[in-house]
C-alpha cells in the first residue's frame, strides 16, 4: 500500500491524469508511473527514516516501512527509473 500510496501522491502531485500501473508477478510487485521521478539528491537517502523530498507533504517513513517489512519476511525493494519519465519501485519477495 505504501508504494502505491507514494505513486499517487508523487507523480500525480502536478498531474492527475499521470498513469500508474500495478503489476503482480511471482515472487514480485511493481509499482510504475510516469511522474517527475527520484529527485536525485534523494537516491541515497530513499530508505531512511524521516527523508522527504521538497515536494513531500509525508513524514519520510513510507519507503523505510516498506523495506522494513520486506527485509524482515526474506525480501527486498528497489527504486529504478521508468524512462523516459516517473519511477518504479519493485517489492521482490522470497520463494517460498
Amino acid at each position: 500500500a505504501n508504494l502505491i500510496s507514494n505513486a499517487v501522491h508523487h507523480a500525480r502531485h502536478e498531474d492527475p491524469s499521470v498513469p500508474i500501473k500495478v503489476t503482480v508477478y511471482p515472487n514480485q510487485v511493481r509499482v510504475a508511473d510516469g511522474g517527475p521521478g527520484i529527485d536525485a539528491a534523494m537516491e541515497d537517502r530513499l530508505f531512511d527514516r524521516f527523508q522527504t523530498g521538497s515536494e513531500s507533504a509525508g513524514h519520510g517513513l513510507g519507503l523505510a516501512i516498506v523495506q522494513w517489512i520486506a527485509t524482515a519476511h526474506g525480501g527486498s525493494v528497489s527504486i529504478e527509473p521508468n524512462e523516459p519519465h516517473g519511477t518504479i519501485a519493485t517489492l521482490h519477495l522470497r520463494d517460498r
